[in-house]
């Protein structure tokens, strides 16, 4: 769930029916729905949207980071205006569950998930040119149900479920 600049809200959401990404958005008085990424979008295949995180850009344009099941990857969608740009963050291993999606004071995307491959939280943020990919807690099976945020000092800040040990963690440069 997110509010555009215009305080209308958007909802990102996974049809486990069709194996599909969605977006719906509040027009007026009625709600419309689309395709973003999945089964029955134009070339699309699989299955694809679980763990989905909506934010606004800097733009106002919806943007979702989600997993693809059908690859085991990433991925990243945002409306540009005419059209959804769907990309994939990372394609190694089975990777990009419990997605958490935020941008930066620059409108940069930045991901937390989970890589289940490794067993490890990790962090994907764009720079601008390229995805870059930081491991922030590798204990076994770390990552799940992440919320990443940014925090009184302009960093990252993520919370997630550290599956190994049942524990809640926090990771933040700032607030140790």
């Amino acid at each position: 769930l997110g509010f555009d600049a215009s305080g209308n809200p958007g909802i990102g959401f996974y049809d486990a029916t069709l194996g599909d990404l969605k977006y719906a958005h509040l027009v007026g008085a009625a709600w419309q729905t689309e395709v973003v990424d999945g089964g029955t979008s134009p070339g699309g295949a699989g299955d694809v949207g679980a763990y989905c995180s909506l934010r606004f850009d800097p733009l106002g344009r919806p943007c979702l980071s989600y997993y693809d099941a059908t690859n085991g990857d990433l991925k990243y969608a945002c409306w540009s205006g005419t059209e959804w740009r769907v990309e994939t963050v990372d394609g190694v291993g089975l990777t990009g569950l419990y997605t958490s999606l935020a941008f930066d004071a620059a409108g940069h995307p930045a991901v937390s998930y989970q890589d289940a491959t490794r067993g490890a939280l990790r962090m994907a943020r764009w720079d601008g040119e390229k995805w870059g990919m930081t491991t922030i807690d590798d204990a076994q099976a770390a990552g799940r149900w992440t919320s990443l945020a940014f925090d009184s000092c302009g960093s990252l800040a993520v919370s997630y479920d550290a599956a190994a040990n049942g524990d809640q963690m926090f990771a933040s440069p700032c607030n140790p």
